[in-house]
């Protein structure tokens, strides 16, 4: 059952409602790819910063509901998204439309550009900090290789290294 509202975009989960205020863009990519993000963004003289949530292996928005409560709750904003071929975002595989697909992890790291480019830079409150689980950890890590001052703070979670 979806939401209705500025949060229509979001799936209502029984027990876990999604955290008021939420506003889901779409993002389409120059691939074609469609990325759903959602962000919840405080009053600047609010905010202590945002929290970039990124996420593991067949993770999406709605699995995070309770921790991006607790960080609003803490004076955090937040921005998410789902991955390609994850949650609502868009599938590439065209028969077996729910398995996650990526030709090569360079596609996750241009999700996570575009993310940061287009809603974190654009609409979040420094200082930036950043919340990864698993591979979302793996794409991170690569993310702050190159682009080491973007983030106050790291926090990675089980982060998915030195797979075979």
């Amino acid at each position: 059952m979806a939401l209705a509202g500025p949060q229509s975009d979001l799936v209502a989960v029984p027990g876990y409602p999604a955290p008021p205020g939420a506003v889901v863009e779409w993002l389409t990519l120059a691939d074609g790819v469609k990325l759903r993000t959602a962000r919840w963004i405080l009053p600047a003289h609010e905010a202590h910063g945002t929290v970039v949530l990124i996420q593991g292996r067949t993770e999406f928005i709605e699995k995070y509901f309770e921790v991006v409560g607790e960080l609003l709750a803490r004076g955090l904003s937040v921005v998410t998204f789902d991955w390609r071929g994850q949650g609502l975002s868009s599938r590439l595989l065209p028969v077996h439309r729910l398995k996650g697909h990526v030709r090569d992890f360079s596609q996750f790291d241009a999700d996570l550009v575009a993310v940061m480019t287009r809603i974190v830079r654009e609409h979040g409150t420094k200082p930036y900090h950043s919340l990864a689980h698993s591979m979302g950890g793996n794409v991170l890590l690569r993310y702050l290789h190159d682009n080491p001052h973007e983030f106050e703070r790291a926090v990675l979670t089980a982060p998915m290294l030195a797979v075979r």
